[in-house]
């Protein structure tokens, strides 16, 4: 098949659709325009092709016809079935067949997924014009994805001569626990290939003329390379234990994913930290190993999903440190509709007082020494000021051509921490003016604070940050764009939007920059994280 058929039907594999029976032109064909040429209409095709000859007598009853009717379509569906699965379904095993088990750290790219996946990539690029040029098919896309990663410096592999005539439609990276290693695992890289005799060449090449040289072993389809041969036949047979296909941890945390997916990483955090301790210092390898410990260790998995309307990087966490149930104000929601951006972060002060609680006595009277001359005491202090919900938000860009941006805090300690951030503030004035005197501004602080009914608000603009007092009859939890990009917003801890329109004027936003962002909707992020499980969501919306 040639490597400019338009996908999805060029993500074959295996050499395409099956062969079709040779075509017997019909005599004094009418010719008929290609579908999709240019100025050739399908909405009224040729009559020739529609015209029904008069029927002739002792023609078959019409059952038997109806029941030959019948009989093509199911002939024909099932041709066509079987069609469209040849072109569209995914072929051959997966890196993760040829993986240990005992693999501490994995990700891949694979660029023959699932039928969904390949519809959906086919349909984003059909709205960017300029991709969708170069991306005609599997092979151009992962030609543009790969080619830069490779240098022609000597020594180096070309990739148009060295390694795509044998790169296969999937690429893989792990990360082994191996005892022989002295840094206590291996780091190999996985690729499928289509050719092993060129694969062998090109790596043997590579031998002869670079410096640093590797060790590489072939199974099932995969060439497996290391830094060292000892370290890839290391790889290699630890996986006769077992595959990571096979691990029951990585493929639960793996199908915990929404829908199918075009990349995939998975980390087991602790065993990772503490093969990692091995190559650091003492001191080092003991702070990675507390912070660790703090954070519960864990597990995280994510993948890059696609649909025809948006693309996501979604990931969920496992076996993390147990956290209380946190209150969600869920203010964005409450932002007018014009807004630009807006992050919202709920129990930051919550776990800021965990965090302190855990510290030593001794260490804790020696910050709050620290702290004494700006007047704060911690832990209330940090309390008040951070709250149980933060919304920084930006609004429209103004006539001056400036942007709003303010930052709403509920908090209990609102007075509190008007009265410190006002102090701190008139503070810094004070010294602006004294060391910029005689210059205009005297180096002042554009800030305004105001008491909330629900804490507090600071903002660079004080028409802006006093209209988000009075509530908006267009909020933007209720406008599609928001609901687009942030469709798991209720319930989570962490959430953030972006309408991605707000820059195409922004300055250094360049012409060929806004045709790129025109083409965009919105970015959309969400986080939860309860009882040691939690999950996250980036999407960005396509027009």
């Amino acid at each position: 098949m040639s490597d400019d058929t338009p996908f999805p039907p060029a993500f074959d594999d295996a050499g395409g659709a099956p062969h079709q029976p040779a075509y017997t032109p019909v005599p004094n064909p009418v010719t008929q325009p290609v579908y999709g040429a240019p100025g050739a209409d399908w909405s009224a095709p040729d009559a020739t092709y529609l015209a029904i000859p008069e029927p002739e007598k002792k023609k078959r009853t019409a059952r038997a016809l109806v029941g030959a009717g019948v009989a093509a379509v199911v002939v024909l569906g099932a041709a066509g079935g079987a069609y469209a699965y040849s072109a569209l379904a995914s072929h051959g095993t997966q890196p993760e067949t040829v993986v240990p088990a005992t693999a501490v750290a994995f990700a891949k790219l694979d660029l023959d997924p699932a039928a969904d996946q390949k519809i959906a990539v086919f349909q984003l690029t059909r709205k960017f014009p300029d991709l969708a040029k170069t991306f005609t098919d599997k092979n151009k896309v992962k030609d543009a994805s790969l080619a830069k990663l490779f240098s022609d410096k000597p020594g180096g592999l070309n990739y148009d001569h060295d390694i795509k005539p044998w790169l296969g439609s999937r690429i893989a990276v792990a990360y082994v626990p191996d005892a022989a290693n002295p840094l206590g695992a291996d780091t190999v890289l996985v690729a499928g290939y289509t050719d092993e005799a060129k694969m062998k060449a090109s790596l043997a090449h590579y031998q002869a003329t670079a410096a640093q040289k590797i060790g590489y072993t072939t199974r099932k389809g995969y060439v497996l390379i290391s830094d060292t041969q000892a370290h890839a036949d290391a790889v290699a047979s630890a996986d006769n234990a077992g595959t990571l296909s096979s691990n029951n941890t990585y493929r639960s945390d793996t199908r915990a994913l929404r829908g199918n997916q075009i990349a995939v990483a998975w980390v087991d955090v602790a065993a990772v930290a503490k093969l990692a301790a091995k190559r650091l210092p003492t001191s080092s390898a003991s702070s990675i190993g507390a912070l660790t410990a703090m954070g519960g260790g864990g597990r995280i998995a994510m993948g890059i999903h696609a649909d025809s309307s948006y693309v996501e990087l979604s990931g969920a966490t496992f076996g993390t440190a147990k956290t209380a149930t946190v209150p969600v104000a869920r203010s964005i929601s409450a932002l007018p509709a014009d807004t630009a951006g807006a992050l919202e972060i709920s129990g930051l002060s919550g776990q800021q007082t965990k965090s302190w609680s855990k510290l030593p006595q001794a260490q804790q009277d020696e910050i709050n020494r620290q702290f004494d001359g700006l007047g704060l005491h911690l832990p209330e202090d940090f309390s008040a000021l951070l709250g149980s919900d933060i919304t920084v938000s930006a609004g429209p860009r103004t006539g001056a051509g400036t942007t709003p941006v303010a930052a709403q805090v509920v908090t209990g300690g609102g007075a509190r921490a008007v009265s410190i951030l006002r102090t701190f503030i008139d503070g810094f004035n004070r010294y602006g003016r004294q060391s910029g005197a005689g210059q205009s501004g005297g180096g002042s602080l554009p800030v305004t604070v105001l008491a909330t009914s629900k804490g507090y608000a600071i903002a660079n603009d004080p028409t802006y940050v006093k209209s988000l007092q009075t509530p908006s009859s267009a909020t933007l939890g209720s406008t599609s764009l928001f609901k687009d990009a942030v469709p798991h917003a209720d319930g989570a801890q962490i959430v953030g939007f972006l309408n991605v329109g707000s820059l195409l004027n922004a300055p250094g936003v360049t012409d060929e920059d806004r045709r790129t962002l025109s083409h965009i909707g919105a970015v959309g992020l969400s986080a939860t994280q309860n009882a040691g499980a939690g999950s996250f969501d980036l999407r960005v919306t396509i027009k």
